[in-house]
């Protein structure tokens, strides 16, 4: 029990307490498997309301992203829960993240849907299939740290099959961007340079400050001169519908390595 517990990053007596048809000692009979189950809590202390809908979030411990976004795998990949109060999953069979990304986009459109108005769809599209690996059209998305998300549209444009950034709403867009941001354990988000203006404004208008947002965004200035300052918010071409989100490595991931 001791070993399993330390390499899914939980407490021994948890252990236990989920598995309790085991007993103390894991003593399988040759060539017997036994399955054990692992869920692991998310630890925050935010305000009461959000913190009691964080605290019920339970994701599968053990789900291991090995080796970088754009050349790695998942070991024992978790799929993201359906959950239709938070969002809408696109593409069921690349639904599979580590544990700590799982964990992370939850927290992060919980507190979303918690502090904005929003009332329309959260769509999440690719993340990476169970075992991770490539899948085209992606480069990236192999080691079960990368998540797309469409951006929020405005009631007027639910229903429509292509979208443009007049459809976008920048404000609760900015506001689920935020609250990825908030988690302190995002990498990078993915959005095309030339919609970032209307991301800038619409964080201006929610009172971020210009030294913040200079710390996220690239823009206003020039991407060449902002190339080796690492904010977070960066210009990858394609991204014009959809934020692409990379979760850090989580704590246990000896493996998991940064792509940049």
């Amino acid at each position: 029990m001791e070993k399993i517990a330390a390499e899914f990053g939980v407490e021994v007596a948890t252990l236990r307490q989920q598995n309790p048809r085991l007993g103390d000692k894991l003593e399988p009979k040759p060539k017997q498997k036994l399955k054990v189950v692992a869920w692991k809590d998310l630890d925050v202390s935010p305000s009461a309301g959000l913190g009691t809908k964080l605290s019920q979030i339970r994701v599968r411990a053990g789900g291991l992203s090995i080796g970088k976004p754009n050349r790695g795998k998942l070991v024992r990949g978790v799929e993201l829960p359906d959950r239709p109060d938070l969002y809408v999953k696109r593409k069921p069979d690349e639904s599979y993240a580590s544990t700590h990304t799982v964990m992370q986009t939850m927290a992060a459109i919980t507190r979303f849907r918690h502090e904005s108005s929003f009332k329309g769809q959260v769509v999440i599209g690719g993340m990476s299939r169970a075992r991770g690996g490539r899948f085209r059209p992606h480069k990236s998305h192999q080691s079960g740290r990368d998540v797309d998300i469409r951006l929020p549209v405005l009631r007027s444009a639910e229903g429509k099959r292509h979208t443009t950034s007049a459809d976008v709403d920048w404000k609760a867009t900015w506001q689920l961007m935020r609250a990825f941001l908030d988690t302190g354990e995002v990498e990078y988000i993915f959005l095309e340079y030339n919609l970032q203006k209307r991301l800038y404004k619409a964080a201006r208008e929610s009172g971020v400050s210009r030294e913040q947002l200079d710390a996220w965004l690239e823009w206003p200035v020039k991407i060449k001169k902002r190339s080796n300052k690492r904010v977070l918010i960066r210009h990858v071409e394609g991204h014009t519908t959809h934020m692409h989100v990379r979760i850090r490595c989580g704590p246990t991931e000896k493996h998991c390595y940064s792509s940049r």
